[in-house]
């Protein structure tokens, strides 16, 4: 849009999102061709394409890790905050249509990146969300295996030595 960029400002935050976004598709269509060779490999070749499919997995939820950090640290520091528009302040009696007026116009002659911004913000919140909910379930899965007997078999768990030398069982608790 040539759009000059601010003096002082070390980066382009418009490349650096595009970049982000970028690198997210290119992620996803890896995956994707991925999937297209290794599963088809499977009728063939079952331990080689579990094992190939696998450290492919790893490869794309590590990168997908890196990627979420990344856009986190792109987009909520002062210069991905200030190009997303998160600084502009709505004066006081500004009609709705003037601030819709005034964010287009700011977006056009300075180049914010209001929409993008938004979609990244709304994007790493819920993915963090899931990310904090799915290690909830993982907590909690494994407190009630710690708890429970799985085998359902009714042995004590609590027979035998400890670790101070002295048995217990059922009865002594």
């Amino acid at each position: 849009m040539n759009i000059d960029i601010t003096e002082g400002y070390p980066l382009e935050m418009h490349k650096v999102l595009k970049a982000w976004f970028t690198w997210g598709f290119y992620a996803k269509a890896a995956m994707l061709a991925a999937s297209a060779i290794f599963i088809p490999m499977f009728w063939c070749h079952e331990k080689a394409s579990v094992i190939m499919g696998s450290i492919a997995l790893g490869l794309y939820a590590v990168n997908g890790l890196v990627w979420v950090a990344f856009g986190g640290i792109w987009r909520f520091s002062k210069a991905g905050s200030i190009a997303a528009g998160d600084k502009l302040e709505r004066l006081f009696g500004t009609t709705d249509e003037e601030w819709e007026l005034s964010i287009e116009s700011a977006t056009a002659r300075n180049g914010y990146q209001i929409e993008s911004g938004r979609f990244m913000k709304i994007y790493l919140l819920l993915v963090v969300w899931l990310l904090a909910l799915a290690f909830l379930a993982v907590i909690v899965t494994a407190l009630v295996l710690c708890c429970c007997n799985p085998s359902g078999k009714n042995e004590n768990i609590f027979a035998g030595e400890s670790i101070f030398g002295k048995n217990f069982s059922a009865a002594d608790k």
